[in-house]
């Protein structure tokens, strides 16, 4: 380990303390890659688990930091790339995979403040100021273009805090999402080594999963109801991940019943699952839970009358009943006689649409296209259209696009659901599958197991289509070229 970086392995952590020189700036570069190097050494070390690092006074002060920082976000262009390399500890920071803890007391600036945003748990005492010399981007417009931050709490506010050149303190770097706890100095290294300690003596797994609560990602809910799963509590959620307590506690609400479901098995009651099915467990989780296949938790649902009804999206916002065929499925227990369905399907004869799901804005318009002209190709030869989509930027989704629209989820429980009501009356002639893309065509089989027509293309066509080694055994049939291939 360099001079400028005093380390410490005890208990699995390992405690990174920056010497810093007397003169301001001296030495930073070395700093930096003697921290890059510890990080990275980590990566390797089973036996550290979690790495602390603490800072007194400046903390990589200005100077140089303005041009280590363009250089790492220049990219292949802007002199300072070429002269420095990028910072090795930013790049260092990008790879970790132990959990970060910080400790800072003094004054952040640039890097420094760039480093606690990559850290999992920030501590920061009252005389800490965070701040920036990047008040003059002009100066290095390749910085500003491809600067991007680490996907904390608050890293809109962050960046906009390195914009501004703002200073920020140790109360606002906590609102915004840059330090997690204000603590008393004499406090400030204690609490670290108690989080580090409590963080190393945790099973790999949940450290795992308390780094991947760290970063703001489409899974993050997911990766909540994980933490719940290895034993991590509310309050060290709340603290990683800033979710207010409400939301953790209905979370915990569900994990707590999927732990005695797990345990006791399915029940043997229709209350007993129409309370599953309404705090939103699928056939399909509740199949792994308790060991048995899908379909066999359906037909207990159904042997039960456990089914799911439709209510209509109100587009009249209650001024009178909307007539507006835009339906939503849930379950929910009798009241005053029977459940209340609102799908009222028609005599019609009748087509199902299966759309594309979620796509991103800008994607799947091919699918929105083809499913939008079916429905107008079907109603023209005197068919009522079905519309099954949930994604809401979409025409097919608009509600006079199709005669009647499902907004549910493209999943084989959801789909046999509209379809068990939809042929309580009038006529089904068929489910197209073909014009949503992957998602309806992985539905095909399936339903056609069910007895479900499917229109066009057969499930076994789709399947000769999409599985190479069927594909590759149908082209040597024909005689067709083909470049050499196989499956691993």
């Amino acid at each position: 380990m360099s001079d400028h970086v005093i380390s410490e392995l005890s208990g699995g952590v390992l405690t990174l303390t920056l010497n810093r020189p007397e003169k301001k700036n001296a030495l930073t570069r070395a700093m930096y890659q003697a921290l890059g190097d510890a990080i990275d050494q980590s990566n390797d070390n089973p036996s550290v688990r979690c790495i602390v690092f603490q800072a007194e006074g400046e903390m990589f002060t200005a100077g140089n930091d303005l041009a280590d920082f363009a250089a790492v976000n220049a990219g292949d262009s802007g002199a300072n790339q070429a002269r420095d390399g990028g910072n090795p500890l930013l790049a260092a920071l990008g790879r970790a995979k132990t959990p970060l803890i910080a400790a800072v007391n003094g004054r952040a600036v640039g890097v420094g403040v760039t480093m606690l945003l990559h850290c999992d748990l920030v501590f920061v005492t009252d005389d800490t100021l965070l701040t920036t010399p990047f008040v003059n981007l002009a100066l290095v417009p390749e910085a500003a273009s491809s600067f991007t931050l680490p996907n904390r709490i608050g890293h809109v506010r962050a960046f906009a805090m390195f914009v501004l050149g703002e200073a920020v303190d140790a109360n606002k770097a906590v609102d915004w999402g840059i330090a997690n706890a204000v603590v008393s100095r004499d406090q400030l290294r204690a609490r670290a080594r108690a989080a580090a300690e409590a963080v190393a003596s945790r099973p790999p797994a949940a450290v795992a999963i308390t780094k991947a609560l760290s970063e703001a990602t489409p899974d993050r809910l997911r990766n909540i109801a994980q933490a719940m799963r290895h034993g991590l509590t509310n309050d060290e959620i709340n603290a990683i991940t800033a979710f207010d307590p409400w939301f953790l506690a209905r979370i915990r609400e569900i994990m707590d019943v999927e732990a005695e479901v797990a345990k006791s098995g399915l029940p043997v009651t229709a209350d007993g699952l129409r309370k599953l099915k309404m705090m939103g467990f699928t056939d399909a989780r509740l199949a792994k839970l308790t060991g048995r296949d899908e379909g066999q938790v359906r037909r207990a649902r159904r042997n039960l009358g456990v089914n799911a009804v439709f209510k209509r999206i109100d587009t009249c916002a209650a001024e009178f009943e909307a007539q507006t065929p835009y339906m939503y499925s849930t379950y929910e227990s009798p009241a005053m006689g029977d459940v209340e369905c609102e799908a009222r399907p028609s005599k019609a004869k009748k087509v199902v649409i299966l759309g594309g799901g979620p796509n991103r804005i800008g994607q799947g318009i091919e699918f929105d296209y083809c499913c939008c002209h079916a429905c107008y190709a079907l109603t023209a030869a005197g068919y009522e259209t079905i519309m099954v989509n949930c994604n809401p930027e979409t025409v097919s989704t608009d509600y006079d696009t199709s005669d009647r629209l499902y907004f549910e989820p493209l999943t084989l429980e959801h789909v046999l659901e509209i379809l068990r009501v939809e042929q309580e009356n009038g006529t089904l002639h068929g489910v197209i599958v073909q014009f949503g893309g992957q998602t309806p065509l992985k539905l095909a089989q399936a339903l056609a197991n069910e007895g479900i027509p499917i229109l066009g293309t057969t499930p076994d066509a789709i399947d000769l289509a999409e599985d190479r080694e069927r594909f590759q055994q149908l082209l040597h049939k024909l005689g067709l070229k083909q470049p050499h291939n196989g499956t691993a």
